[in-house]
């Protein structure tokens, strides 16, 4: 079974205004799920954790509005010692 992740979300904050854009979101990333690792394409944000890291950190990109990530199984990661 292949698995993947997409998830989007925007600057807005609750009860009005925007996010800073120095402001970091955060998910987790198990390893049952991508026990191979993962790669991730992003649009809006970047990517601010390791590669392969379990919790994976996105930054939005200065000025942008809406930001969307897909975590796809696969990816270089080392193999776990």
């Amino acid at each position: 079974m292949s698995r993947a992740l997409w998830f989007s979300w925007s600057a807005a904050a609750a009860g009005g205004g925007r996010f800073d854009d120095k402001s970091v979101t955060s998910m987790e990333v198990p390893a049952a799920d991508f026990p191979r690792g993962y790669t991730v394409g992003v649009r809006g944000a970047t990517v601010t954790s390791a590669p392969c890291s379990r919790l994976l950190t996105v930054r939005l990109r200065p000025g942008s509005r809406r930001a969307s990530l897909l975590v796809a199984p696969g990816g270089a990661c080392p193999e776990p010692s």
